[in-house]
């Protein structure tokens, strides 16, 4: 059903040691789909390389707005607490473009 879905010309149970591949965590299981030949590996590369800089300008902006007293003094709380809220997310959102870029290789 897999293959079907997938429209794989085969699958192969055994251990993937390299990179380049998309990688699903499935309960305690682990699957590779290799990507080489499918898609532009530079390309996505450089595609997540661009969305990690600009998810980590925006954090670094928050952060530096988040360490002046007078911005948290004055502003109002929702508005310091928006911004904690955009840094968290911000940061988590460079770090899945980081280690996604890592698994490309």
């Amino acid at each position: 059903m897999l293959s079907r879905l997938a429209r794989l010309e085969s699958i192969q149970l055994s251990r993937f040691e390299g990179t380049g591949a998309a990688q699903v965590l499935v309960d305690d299981t682990s699957y590779a789909i290799p990507l080489e030949g499918i898609i532009d590996l530079d390309a996505e590369k450089a595609r997540l390389a661009k969305a990690a800089a600009a998810a980590e300008k925006e954090r670094d902006s928050l952060a530096g707005r988040l360490s002046n007293p007078n911005f948290v003094e004055r502003a109002k709380p929702e508005a310091v607490e928006k911004a904690r809220a955009d840094h968290a997310e911000k940061s988590a959102e460079a770090e899945r473009y980081r280690a996604a870029l890592e698994r490309l290789g």
